[in-house]
């Protein structure tokens, strides 16, 4: 690569450490002997040439060297682990019950967790919690999560108590949880199951325990010859490799970041932030390529990708997402540079090449551009113009934009109506404001336009909102 922009060193790092942290670590180390004991003869004129990850990962135990050195290690890689304690599972739930009493649930959740992880195996310690110290972690977790409203994992725990099991003095209060999670996820007839355990195991008032049940429901939504022969990959050990090469291989250029967004209790876009919780790899999503002003925008509902477009498009338009460097926070140089350094091309998008500002650098004041009314012709009218009827250079029409340059200023009215449903929390009506007012402004004139660009990104808000987000019981840190 010969860019302006390409720095040689900073590509060779982006791809080294796509994958790793700037500890060198074990793994890192292993492979750099590996390659030393390979020698870089093999490697450049065996090893590079070979087309499939299948046959990579298999030459290396053809080739005696480096079979050898492998075995060496591998042979002695054993599973490493902390041991369970019981003791500290205890220390932790008790913990974790007074945090809760405290009204500090995102502490508690995180001792609870540490209080399932801790304790041993069911039955294996009698002398603490009567050998149950995993059910218990487990069911007192899930009663923080129906605190937070995560009934889903809340269940999920109940029925793991139950499972590992929880002692009955507890199990109907289990029961009675377990209604309320089912009743909150709309699965009602899971719910009467689980509430007539409940009523039959505590032995309480039907009257007095669905009240109690409904009060509960309140603000809620329905792994030396034999060590040798273990250490060689069999024939599905060689394809799920291979299958871990690829995708480890696609990383670097087609991986997506998951996210989330966090928002506080009392308001959905007020103080709420991004929260990045993993990578995934979406073969279909992977095929759109870059622009630094994109037409689309993306989010999730669960582990599924949701594409939305963001603004109109022409006809045989390319459909681009953003790799992340997008022209609105990130100048040029660092675009073209970020760009070429981690996905190995260089940008040349209108962004780029009409090197456009910066959000924060344009200006209210920026010239608005107009398209021609007139079908086919590409002229483009720089505002202000002294008059409002003018001849076109292109298709030498007398054309009026009066009604263009309203438009335009209905436009930004809308923005501000759709800024205003935000901060009612209405997403799908400002989503609707937002993509009305925005098809608008792309059908009669051309970007950059600040406004435009602000209500770009509340819509990409606004789609965010109807994906994965967590309410958090505590002020977010921003």
């Amino acid at each position: 690569m010969s860019y302006a922009f390409h720095d040689a060193d900073y590509t060779s790092r982006c791809s080294e450490k796509t994958l790793q942290t700037n500890d060198e670590g074990f793994f890192l180390s292993f492979a750099d002997n590996l390659a030393e004991i390979a020698g870089k003869d093999w490697i450049e004129k065996k090893f590079g040439k070979l087309k499939s990850d299948r046959a990579r990962i298999k030459i290396l135990y053809d080739y005696e060297p480096v079979k050898k050195a492998l075995i060496e290690v591998l042979s002695n890689v054993r599973e490493l682990y902390r041991s369970k304690s019981s003791e500290k599972s205890f220390a932790c739930r008790k913990e974790a019950e007074r945090s809760l009493n405290e009204n500090n649930p995102l502490k508690s959740l995180s001792l609870f967790s540490q209080s399932v992880l801790q304790a041993e195996k069911t039955g294996e310690n009698k002398n603490v919690d009567n050998g149950n110290s995993l059910s218990l972690g487990l069911y007192g977790r899930s009663r923080v999560l129906m605190e937070m409203e995560k009934y889903d994992f809340a269940q999920n725990d109940i029925r793991l108590a139950l499972k590992e099991n929880l002692p009955d003095n507890v199990k109907g209060e289990a029961y009675f949880r377990l209604a309320v999670c089912y009743k909150a996820t709309r699965d009602d007839k899971k719910a009467d199951v689980a509430f007539n355990l409940a009523q039959k195991l505590m032995k309480e008032d039907k009257g007095r325990l669905l009240a109690r049940y409904r009060n509960e429901l309140r603000g809620t939504i329905y792994d030396k010859e034999e060590e040798e022969n273990k250490v060689i990959p069999t024939q599905n050990e060689f394809t799920v490799g291979e299958l871990l090469l690829f995708n480890l291989q696609m990383l670097q250029f087609n991986a997506h970041e998951i996210y989330e967004k966090v928002h506080p209790a009392n308001h959905r876009f007020k103080g709420s932030k991004i929260n990045y919780i993993g990578v995934g790899i979406y073969p279909t999503v992977a095929l759109f390529n870059h622009q630094c002003y994109p037409s689309v925008t993306r989010y999730f509902v669960g582990k599924n990708i949701v594409v939305n477009a963001i603004k109109s498009m022409d006809q045989d338009e390319i459909v681009a997402e953003n790799y992340g460097p997008i022209f609105t926070k990130k100048p040029l140089q660092f675009r073209q540079k970020s760009l070429i350094s981690r996905y190995w091309f260089k940008c040349e998008c209108l962004a780029c090449t009409q090197n456009w500002p910066m959000l924060n650098d344009l200006s209210e004041e920026s010239p608005i551009r107009l398209r021609c009314p007139k079908e086919q012709c590409k002229q483009i009218f720089t505002l202000p113009i002294q008059n409002d009827i003018v001849k076109c250079a292109k298709c030498e029409s007398e054309i009026n934009l009066r009604d263009r340059i309203n438009t335009i200023k209905w436009c930004e009215d809308q923005y501000y109506l759709a800024l205003e449903k935000m901060d009612a929390m209405e997403p799908n009506e400002g989503v609707r404001i937002l993509n009305e007012a925005l098809n608008s402004f792309h059908r009669i004139s051309i970007p950059p336009h600040k406004a435009t660009h602000v209500a770009e990104e509340t819509l990409r808000a606004c789609y965010a909102d109807l994906g994965n987000t967590f309410k958090s019981p505590t002020q977010i840190k921003l």
